[in-house]
């Protein structure tokens, strides 16, 4: 059943600090893999104002509820989160 409204969800990762150029290639990476799937509507990202802390909001936008979950469940999803957990410090919020 797909949602009447688009809908988003919300990753927060703190990323290393000597690890910022490389989770920027990721932030890239991931874009092009949840771009073909069916849905989706954009990504926006939050990047730090802090170098000292740098903590990274991404907000990804999907047409319906039923896209968005498509992606959570995918494995592409969880290799791209795996890949990023070299790079952040603690659990990746959501």
């Amino acid at each position: 059943m797909k949602s009447p409204e688009p809908i988003s969800t919300i990753i927060t990762r703190l990323v290393k600090t000597d690890r910022i150029e490389d989770f920027e290639a990721w932030l890239r990476g991931i874009n092009e893999v949840v771009r073909q799937f069916e849905g989706y509507l954009g990504m926006d990202v939050i990047r730090p104002g802090d170098h000292d802390h740098p903590e990274y909001v991404i907000i990804l936008r999907f047409d319906g509820y039923d896209d968005l979950k498509s992606w959570q469940q995918s494995h592409q999803r969880d290799e791209w989160v795996d890949k990023s957990d070299e790079m952040t410090i603690g659990d990746q919020y959501t």
